[in-house]
């Protein structure tokens, strides 16, 4: 020190076992000789975690001190910390860590990222909640959803197991998806609009709605209302949102070649359109709804409805999967989907 070098300052540990009951794992026990004397400050003002953390759980009195299985080594120094100042030791338990789907520890390389990320990427706080507290813990039935509440009354820690639980993408977007349809159709607005225009995807238009500002469009809440019921069955997140229901608000484009049903010609395709238009042509637009849509195409299929649905479903949406087009069709209105006929028929000449 009056060298003016570097140091550290030690805990002085004897030769002795140190043994601690851990929630989930039972006793541990670990010899001194493993560990050494414990560096406990870098400097006389540079503490250091297994000091620091001591002192910060007595001053806010932890009773459980619960985390991942990799802050097991770190116990036993924490221990002998505690005792040196003859301070009441917590409970622990050590959470199994979460395991990418090769087994090895989650790590960015599996794709993960913090809760922050998650949220961004349109994962429901509620769908996070459920599906992380699933990651290591058996509830006492074979239930799967629980309500935050449901979630409080029934976990134990002693329900908590030792091996590694694997974060399965697949089983998060389930969970989210079912959340998202859980949603009342007025807060399945709420929360969608609240993420596009947080994305730049719509604008705030007054009490009029929302503005669409790649078109100026303005969307009213029960024309989204609409649209977000009929998107959501296919969506995983909030995030695949823009993509799936882009063309409500801009007309889609699409390959010539996208249109036509299976070995149709465009002759046929174009034939077909011109069809479809002349049975909508004598529906009313206030009139134009699914019921009235659905009735008037019958006449057209011919026991064949693919060379009838498939083109309208392109020439609405501009995808080969999308929600049926009858209901597109009832949502965007007539006027709407005769332009988009005009356009694809024009595409195929």
């Amino acid at each position: 020190m009056d060298q003016g070098k570097p140091f550290a300052v030690r805990l002085k540990v004897g030769n002795e076992k140190v043994a601690f009951e851990d929630v989930i794992r039972g006793t541990i026990e670990t010899s001194t000789d493993q560990l050494g004397d414990i560096a406990i400050s870098r400097g006389l003002d540079g503490a250091l975690y297994n000091y620091s953390v001591v002192i910060d759980d007595h001053e806010m009195k932890i009773s459980h001190v619960i985390r991942g299985e990799d802050h097991i080594p770190n116990t036993p120094k924490q221990i002998l910390v505690q005792r040196a100042f003859g301070w009441e030791q917590p409970i622990y338990a050590h959470l199994p860590l979460i395991l990418g789907t090769d087994r090895t520890k989650l790590s960015k390389r599996h794709g993960a990222t913090s809760l922050k990320d998650y949220i961004g990427q349109g994962y429901l706080p509620e769908a996070l909640l459920n599906f992380l507290s699933l990651l290591g813990w058996h509830p006492s039935g074979d239930r799967e959803v629980f309500l935050t509440q449901e979630l409080i009354s029934e976990f134990s820690l002693d329900r908590v197991q030792k091996g590694g639980a694997i974060f399965n993408i697949v089983k998060l977007n389930w969970f989210n998806n079912y959340y998202l349809r859980k949603k009342s159709v007025a807060d399945l607005r709420e929360t969608a609009v609240a993420f596009l225009v947080q994305d730049g995807f719509l604008e705030p238009a007054g009490e009029n709605g929302y503005r669409y500002p790649q078109t100026g469009t303005i969307a009213t809440p029960a024309y989204l209302e609409s649209v977000f019921a009929l998107a959501v069955e296919r969506l995983n997140t909030l995030g695949e949102l823009k993509d799936a229901i882009r063309y409500f608000f801009e007309d889609p484009s699409c390959e010539a070649s996208m249109i036509p049903w299976k070995q149709m010609t465009r002759d046929e395709t174009r034939g077909i359109l011109k069809r479809i238009k002349e049975v909508f042509d004598k529906v009313s637009p206030d009139e134009f709804g699914k019921e009235k849509i659905t009735v008037a195409l019958e006449e057209l299929y011919q026991g064949d409805k693919g060379h009838v649905l498939w083109p309208l479903r392109v020439v609405l949406s501009g995808k080969e999967a999308s929600p049926p087009p009858f209901d597109i069709a009832a949502i965007v209105g007539k006027d709407t989907v005769m332009r988009r006929i005009d356009n694809a028929i024009q595409t195929l000449l």
